[in-house]
C-alpha cells in the first residue's frame, strides 16, 4: 500500500460519455500482468530534475549565448515576459471545493510560476525566483489547503485528474527554484507538505476509475456504485486521459520531493491498476489492437500510433484528446529521461513505441487538416497550439522524417510564444528545441 493510503481517504471524477451498446456483465477490463519491468532508483540527482536537468540547462545556456535558433528567440520571449511578470501582483489562490475552479486557477498560477522559475535557472535573476516563490507559497500556505478537500458531488469522475493537471506547473516551479538561496528549508517544507496533501485526492481518482459506477440521476454525484463490471472505468474507458493525468501528477510530485515510492507507484507497480507501463501499452494503439474503446466508431479502425482517446471524435474532439494523452505520457517519459530511465526506446506489448504517435499525428499539424489518413477525425479542429510537443519528439527521435517535415514547415521561433502549458512542458521550444539532424530547419 502506498503510504498516503494508510493516512488519507478522498474522492473525485468527471462526466463520462454514456453511449454505444449497453455494458455486458461478463465484460471485464483487460487484465494487468504482474511484473516489475522498471525499478526506480533512489532519487539522488539534484534539482532541477523534472523535464530538464543540469546538463540540459547548460545546453540551453550555450545555445542562448551563441544565439542559436529557435532557442534564442524563445529565450528572448520568455525573458521579456519574466521581466513584466516579476513586478505584477499575484492572484489569490483558489481555496474552494469545486475541482474545475481549482484547475482553472492553479493552472494559470503554474503557468506563471514555472516560467519564472525557468527564467531564473537560465540567467540567475533573483527577481524571477522571488516571484515564482511568492506564487508557490501563496498556494502552499493558503487556508484551507487547495485541492485537498473537493466536493463529494461536483465533477465526480474528474477531480483526481484536475488535481494532477492543475498542480503540475507549480511542481515544475518548485523544482526550478529549489536551489535559489532565498528559498529557505522551512519554505520548501511547506510546499512539500502541500504536495503530499494532494496525493490522496489523486489516489481517490485512481480508485474511483478502477471501481464500478453507473450513471444515476438520483444520486447527487451523478453516479452510484454497482457490482456490474461493465461499468468499470466509467463504462469501459480503459486507457483514456484521466488515467494518464493521475500518474503524471504522481510522478512529478514523487520526483520533485524525492520520494522513490511515489515515483515507483506511478511508473510500475502491481498496486496501481493504471501505471505508466499499463498506459504505454494500452493508450498507444496499433492496427491490430483489440483494446479499442467500445464508444469508438472505428470508421476506420485504429492505425499504428493512434491514441486511445481518439474515441472522443464522437464529440468532435478526438485529435485534441489524443494529443492530451500523448502530451501527458511524453511529460512522464521526459521526467524519467532526466533521471536516467529511458522509455523512449521501449517497445510495448503490441509493438508500440512513443515514436509511433508522433509519426502518425505529425502530418495533421503540418497540413492543418483533420481529414487525412482515412478521415476518422474529419470535421475537427487541429490543435495547432500543441505543435511545441513535437520539439520534444524531435530531440528524442532525431532523424524521424515526419517530425522533421512538420518542424520545417513552421517558424519554430513562433510556435510556442506563450510557453503553452497544454503540452505539460514549460516552453518546449526553449527546453528541447534542437536542430533536425540534417540541419535544414528554419
Amino acid at each position: 500500500m502506498m503510504k498516503w493510503l494508510l493516512i488519507f481517504s478522498a474522492g473525485l471524477v468527471m462526466n463520462v460519455i454514456a453511449m454505444g451498446e449497453p455494458p455486458k456483465t461478463d465484460e471485464i477490463e483487460p487484465s494487468k500482468s504482474a511484473r516489475r519491468e522498471i525499478e526506480i532508483a533512489p532519487i539522488a540527482q539534484g534539482h532541477p530534475r523534472l523535464l530538464i536537468n543540469a546538463a540540459d540547462v547548460a545546453e540551453m545556456q550555450n545555445d542562448i549565448n551563441n544565439q542559436t535558433e529557435p532557442r534564442y528567440s524563445a529565450w528572448l520571449q520568455l525573458k521579456s515576459r519574466a521581466d513584466a511578470w516579476s513586478t505584477n501582483a499575484i492572484a489569490a489562490p483558489y481555496t474552494g471545493d469545486h475541482p474545475l475552479e481549482f484547475y482553472n486557477n492553479a493552472r494559470m498560477a503554474g503557468h506563471y510560476a514555472a516560467k519564472m522559475g525557468l527564467a531564473y535557472l537560465l540567467d540567475g535573476n533573483a527577481a524571477y525566483a522571488e516571484k515564482a516563490k511568492e506564487i508557490l507559497l501563496a498556494w502552499a500556505q493558503a487556508t484551507p489547503l487547495p485541492a485537498t478537500e473537493f466536493s463529494k458531488t461536483e465533477y465526480f469522475p474528474g477531480s483526481g485528474m484536475v488535481a494532477a493537471r492543475g498542480i503540475v506547473g507549480l511542481v515544475y516551479a518548485y523544482d526550478y527554484i529549489y536551489n535559489y538561496p532565498g528559498f529557505t528549508p522551512a519554505e520548501k517544507q511547506r510546499v512539500e507538505r502541500w504536495f503530499l496533501a494532494v496525493l490522496p485526492v489523486i489516489q481517490a481518482g485512481i480508485d474511483r476509475w478502477d471501481a464500478c459506477y453507473k450513471p444515476d440521476k438520483k444520486d447527487p454525484r451523478g453516479y452510484s456504485e454497482t457490482n456490474d463490471p461493465g461499468y468499470q472505468y466509467f463504462h469501459r474507458q480503459y486507457y483514456q486521459n484521466h488515467l494518464s493525468a493521475h500518474i503524471m501528477g504522481l510522478l512529478a510530485i514523487g520526483y520533485a520531493i524525492g520520494d522513490r515510492s511515489v515515483a515507483q507507484f506511478a511508473v510500475d507497480s502491481p498496486e496501481n491498476p493504471r501505471d505508466f507501463l499499463e498506459m504505454f501499452d494500452g493508450a498507444i494503439m496499433m492496427a491490430d489492437d483489440q483494446d479499442v474503446c467500445h464508444i469508438d466508431p472505428q470508421t476506420p479502425p485504429p492505425q499504428d500510433g493512434e491514441i486511445y482517446d481518439r474515441y472522443r471524435h464522437v464529440q468532435n474532439k478526438g485529435l485534441a484528446y489524443a494529443m492530451l494523452t500523448l502530451c501527458e505520457m511524453t511529460a512522464m517519459a521526459d521526467i524519467l529521461m532526466a533521471n536516467g530511465v529511458d522509455v523512449y526506446s521501449r517497445t510495448g506489448r503490441h509493438g508500440e513505441t512513443l515514436e509511433d504517435p508522433f509519426e502518425f499525428y505529425a502530418d495533421f499539424f503540418r497540413l492543418a487538416d483533420a481529414s487525412i489518413k482515412g478521415g476518422f477525425y474529419g470535421g475537427e479542429t487541429v490543435p495547432s497550439e500543441l505543435i511545441g510537443i513535437f520539439e520534444v519528439a524531435n530531440k528524442r527521435y532525431p532523424g524521424n522524417t515526419e517530425i522533421e517535415k512538420l518542424l520545417k514547415s513552421v517558424d519554430r521561433r513562433r510556435i510556442d510564444q506563450g510557453g503553452n502549458m497544454g503540452t505539460y512542458f514549460c516552453y518546449p521550444v526553449l527546453t528541447h528545441g534542437v536542430e533536425p539532424t540534417d540541419g535544414d530547419s528554419p
